[in-house]
């Protein structure tokens, strides 16, 4: 049974904030507010979509959602809108969504209940099944089991649990206190969400990968993306992970 519309609303104290960045995403953002609508928690929690200067039906359809509110960052890029979002936050826990992405009905839930099994740690960080990628990427992907090796390998090599910037949860003390994601650049090409990873790391704070964290999602960004493109982010991203780890080597 969803028990989800009277706790989905704008109330004074909800004590989640699911945050949703959204640039052009009228394609997408219907399905994903109705999953959000749709989640089996029994505690109030909020939805905010940060429109980062949306030309299409983006900010319509989501006003459809009378429980949503609906933010502008007229700064482009998505660490701009996340961090707009988890500054008008009310709730104790951030958890970030991209635009695209579905959350299957528990996906809040799940959240709520490890942070009060673990009230000591503050990131946890979750995987994505690609809906609409071919058959044979499917299938090597697993409903989100290449990223557990995958992360697994990352933090044998370099120490470091990273994260999914459209797939994460923190607690909002933790972060604003390590400064939300930076916007020093405004790029794709860029892999904002390892650099913040990182900086959690050198502030003291731990993340979490949960396996059953996962959420579906387009494949249209990996589509969309030269091969070019996609090596500048590896680079991008195996540069702020060497960074961290030549630094933790240095100093031990």
């Amino acid at each position: 049974m969803y028990i989800s519309q009277k706790n989905m609303s704008q109330h004074k104290n909800p004590r989640i904030s699911v945050i949703v960045p959204a640039y052009n995403e009228e394609k997408y953002i219907d399905a994903c507010l109705s999953s959000l609508q749709k989640q089996t928690i029994n505690v109030p929690y909020e939805v905010i979509v940060v429109d980062n200067n949306s030309t299409d039906k983006t900010a319509t359809i989501a006003k459809k959602y009378q429980t949503v509110t609906i933010k502008n960052e007229k700064r482009m890029g998505p660490s701009f809108a996340r961090n707009t979002g988890a500054k008008t936050a009310k709730g104790t826990m951030l958890v970030f969504l991209d635009a695209d992405c579905i959350a299957p009905p528990n996906h809040l839930l799940y959240i709520y209940q490890w942070f009060n099994r673990n009230p000591n740690r503050s990131v946890v960080a979750g995987s994505y099944f690609y809906t609409d990628a071919p058959s044979f990427i499917k299938k090597m992907l697993k409903q989100g089991r290449f990223y557990l090796f995958y992360f697994r390998l990352i933090r044998l090599l370099f120490g470091v649990q990273i994260l999914l910037s459209g797939n994460f949860s923190s607690k909002k003390r933790t972060f604003i206190s390590v400064g939300g994601f930076t916007t020093k650049f405004n790029d794709s090409h860029h892999s904002e969400d390892t650099e913040f990873a990182t900086r959690s790391y050198e502030a003291g704070f731990k993340i979490y990968f949960l396996e059953k964290l996962v959420v579906s999602t387009s494949f249209r960004r990996t589509k969309q993306f030269n091969l070019i493109h996609q090596m500048t982010r590896l680079s991008s991203h195996i540069n702020y992970l060497a960074t961290y780890a030549f630094r933790h080597v240095s100093q031990s």
